[in-house]
């Protein structure tokens, strides 16, 4: 190995011991992930930049360039020193040619091609530099990439997954919104998850097999999923589609379709609605015994859920609207549930559960033309109106009438 690159190393090995194992004097320690190349300046101690990399299945690496300059890497691994105690950075390799470089899609032979076995769950740190004698300058970018080339004989074939529990719809979660301000019902896995079970196969026949758990002989297990985006619905409902829980195990992985079931629930389906009948968006249908949100009404005003049978109490809640309380009568009739609208009073603009002079000013402040009239009009007929001035309401399914 050239002087240079031991001269380099035994300074980093005395500096960053002395510094109780951390390289942040001399760059940046950036995580790499396999099959990226990443561009970045170099910024680190005689022209190197750090990359870390934990892999997940053992194998063959290799660490390249992509420049057009002679470049340089070392592997390090870093390893407690039987002496001090104290952690050190021990060289595994060096590479500064690539004699397959036209097979990797390398600009020259003088690029890097640092290949090595890096053990599963073990933290490698790479350090990648110019070769020349000289110092570059800082600002000179420096592209690199990580592959592996060869996993270890023993190699994850396929997952398999079941799961005997279900979620309840509109039950095991609760109300969000998603990237465009729309309400969906974001369902918490922790159930799921509890009691999954997940069986890998591996290609010489052997199998592991675990239950709840998010590990695995020794690789992580990583669910994902994109609720925000495509939402969940009961199997059962003409919004269902699938319900995707993914899977992921080192290099493999496996989608679920999450079962969520009605069959014990009723639909419940309304509007809420102003006092000229206009829809009220994002109002939220409340709970009033356990403070949880049911629903949040849509652009149109309307609210979905699911329920038990039986008499509840809601409280019907928006933003510049006073609350209202009322009570619910969920049935088991063959018509369903869809309850008459729900009538807000929505001039309260300081949000302080009655209409006064604040809100008065707020509309003169804020307000012109001809909606300023129309909310002054609104205003002088609820003026001091507070939530006792509703009338007490209960509301049964649609095919009876409101008392």
């Amino acid at each position: 190995m050239k002087k240079r690159a031991l001269a380099v190393f035994m300074a980093l090995c005395v500096v960053i011991s002395c510094l109780s194992g951390t390289i942040s004097a001399y760059a940046t320690t950036r995580t790499i992930q396999l099959d990226v190349r990443v561009t970045n300046m170099l910024d680190g101690s005689e022209d190197m930049n750090w990359y870390i990399y934990t892999p997940e299945v053992s194998g063959t690496y290799s660490f390249l360039s992509y420049n057009v300059y002679a470049s340089e890497a070392y592997l390090f691994v870093k390893e407690k020193d039987p002496d001090t105690g104290k952690k050190i950075y021990t060289q595994l390799e060096y590479s500064n040619l690539s004699p397959d470089y036209k097979e990797n899609g390398q600009s020259g032979i003088l690029q890097f091609c640092l290949t090595y076995y890096l053990e599963a769950g073990v933290t490698y740190y790479f350090a990648a530099g110019w070769s020349h004698e000289t110092t570059i300058d800082k600002s000179t970018s420096m592209t690199v990439m990580l592959r592996c080339d060869a996993y270890g004989e023993k190699v994850i074939d396929s997952i398999d997954v079941s799961c005997p529990a279900t979620l309840s719809a509109y039950i095991d979660g609760q109300w969000q919104k998603d990237t465009d301000g729309v309400s969906y019902f974001y369902y918490n896995l922790s159930r799921i998850m509890a009691n999954i079970t997940i069986t890998i196969h591996y290609n010489d026949g052997s199998t592991s097999t675990v239950i709840g758990k998010d590990e695995i002989d020794g690789y992580d297990i990583l669910f994902t999923h994109t609720q925000s985006v495509n939402h969940w619905y009961a199997q059962s409902t003409p919004e269902y589609t699938a319900n995707t829980l993914t899977i992921k195990i080192a290099d493999a992985s496996v989608d679920f379709d999450v079962p969520i079931e009605i069959s014990s629930m009723y639909a419940v389906k309304g509007t809420v609605v102003d006092t000229d009948g206009n829809p009220v968006a994002n109002a939220r249908i409340v709970n009033s015994n356990s403070n949880s949100t049911l629903a949040t009404t849509d652009a149109n005003g309307k609210y979905y859920f699911a329920s038990l049978t039986g008499k509840y109490n809601i409280t019907v809640r928006c933003d510049n609207a006073v609350s209202r309380n009322v009570e619910m009568m969920v049935g088991t009739g063959q018509s369903g549930n869809s309850f008459e609208p729900i009538q807000i009073v929505t001039c309260d603009y300081v949000d302080d559960e009655i209409i006064n002079a604040k809100d008065y000013a707020y509309i003169v402040r804020n307000l012109s033309g001809s909606e300023l009239d129309e909310k002054k009009e609104q205003f002088s007929n609820y003026i001091n109106f507070s939530q006792d001035d509703y009338e007490p309401v209960t509301l049964v399914s649609s095919t009876q009438q409101i008392s």
